[in-house]
């Protein structure tokens, strides 16, 4: 990892672990989130001076690729970066490896700054985003953040959440990685169990707030022999027009399956 990069470790822990011994998914969006709050305050802009001055950073999008998720007691080096801020948004990239320097996980994220009042996109003081800028290139070669749509698929699951306060975090609604473990919450055990997850594409269109009823759509569509994309729409639950977000995660079969 380029000494650039703003980076620290993590060891995993117990609470990180799921039934296999296997870092939870969700997690890694847990984590790599975390590493963006640390820059963020190292470069001059904590907690506290967002919440003093009506701001916060909202997630839009997130690309998680997972080439081989962390086990039990495993110590790892993670890393994030900045690109400039281009029409209200900007670019966010993080890395996790080993100590040998065996990535991972990557992932691309795009955010933008929100007025927490008015509760929209704000506009940014002359010189705010230099101190988060590291010029280096993306982890992933830039991308429109598509979501595949939730139709031509073979249907999964449906059910109704309740947005609590445990679900909301510090701008006062869903945080990104709760749609990541809603979404994985669907995910049938036979794929769950013996497939390996490889990639989450996960797009927030609109915030959801606490007391909100949510109605969560689980569909499968294969994209290959090996390969099954499980996706998961969250609408309104009176208005299924009103999008809050999709996930999608690719699971991939093992080759021994085959054997």
């Amino acid at each position: 990892m380029r000494k650039e990069v703003f980076q620290n470790e993590y060891k995993m822990l117990y609470s990180d672990m799921d039934t296999r011994l296997k870092i939870k998914p969700s997690r890694i969006a847990d984590i790599f989130q975390e590493l963006a709050i640390q820059h963020s305050a190292f470069v001059g802009y904590d907690l506290e001076w967002f919440a003093g001055n009506n701001k916060g950073w909202a997630l839009l999008f997130w690309h998680i690729v997972i080439n081989r998720l962390p086990s039990k007691h495993d110590l790892v080096r993670i890393g994030t970066w900045a690109r400039p801020y281009k029409r209200a948004q900007a670019n966010r990239s993080f890395l996790m490896e080993t100590e040998k320097r065996e990535e991972l996980v990557k992932a691309e994220t795009r955010w933008t700054l929100m007025d927490t009042e008015r509760r929209r996109p704000s506009k940014l003081e002359p010189g705010f985003f230099d101190a988060y800028h590291i010029p280096i290139d993306p982890i992933m070669p830039e991308e429109k953040f598509d979501m595949p749509p939730c139709t031509d698929v073979d249907f999964v699951a449906e059910r109704k959440i309740e947005v609590t306060r445990r679900d909301t975090d510090t701008n006062g609604h869903v945080n990104n990685a709760v749609y990541i473990e809603w979404a994985l919450d669907d995910v049938p055990d036979d794929i769950y169990e013996k497939y390996s997850l490889i990639d989450i594409k996960a797009a927030y269109k609109r915030e959801c707030r606490k007391g909100a009823v949510i109605k969560c759509r689980c569909y499968a569509r294969a994209e290959s022999e090996r390969k099954t994309e499980i996706s998961t729409c969250f609408t309104d639950a009176e208005n299924e027009k009103t999008i809050f977000s999709q996930v999608s995660a690719i699971w991939e079969k093992p080759l021994e399956a085959y054997k």
